[in-house]
């Protein structure tokens, strides 16, 4: 692959990222009474509960608790301040973003700095990190909700895509130039 122009997204999941997911995981395994076995562990089950698949009921408790703790990380604190969940999203108040939103999309499911590191240890000139001026946290970018988001997005693609066939073309005529001076008579 030549050209890559990931959005959202890390090479390593960084120890934040670890505590908040320890913490999601926890609200799903609690709905089966079992306690986390540590950060990037599964779950440890009680002495006597035998190896069983989820109940209806427990899937849809531990789901449900499992999008209500990612809400809170799911959009940034501006967003909930500026009550984007009503005037952009149209819920009524922030119970029913959490049941139709949070956990409808849970049940449906069968940071800057830390990409900042990853530009700055790939060689010279092969990634730039441009963050999204966005109050949508992980939202950002999409699902097209925001409309600035996605006009932001296309414009920073849209100069990618320019950069790159202004760099494909230089490289052509140098090696272009190369080859008329190498050329011998």
């Amino acid at each position: 692959m030549d050209l890559i122009a990931p959005f959202c997204g890390s090479a390593r999941t960084s120890l934040h990222n670890q505590v908040f997911l320890e913490g999601v995981k926890s609200a799903l395994l609690s709905a089966r009474g079992i306690s986390s076995a540590g950060s990037g562990e599964g779950g440890r089950p009680a002495q006597d509960d035998k190896v069983r698949t989820w109940s209806a009921s427990e899937k849809e408790v531990g789901l449900k608790a499992f999008g209500r703790v990612y809400a809170g990380w799911g959009f940034s604190q501006a967003f909930y301040r500026e009550k984007l969940y009503e005037s952009v999203l149209g819920f009524k108040d922030l119970e029913h973003f959490m049941i139709d939103f949070w956990e409808k999309w849970a049940t449906s499911k069968g940071d800057p700095e830390d990409s900042e590191y990853e530009v700055a240890n790939m060689k010279p000139g092969r990634g730039r990190i441009e963050a999204f001026p966005s109050i949508w946290g992980h939202w950002a970018g999409g699902p097209g909700d925001s409309k600035e988001d996605v006009q932001w997005l296309d414009e920073k693609l849209k100069t990618f895509l320019k950069d790159i066939a202004s760099c494909r073309e230089d490289f052509a005529r140098g090696i272009l130039e190369s080859m008329r001076s190498s050329k011998i008579d």
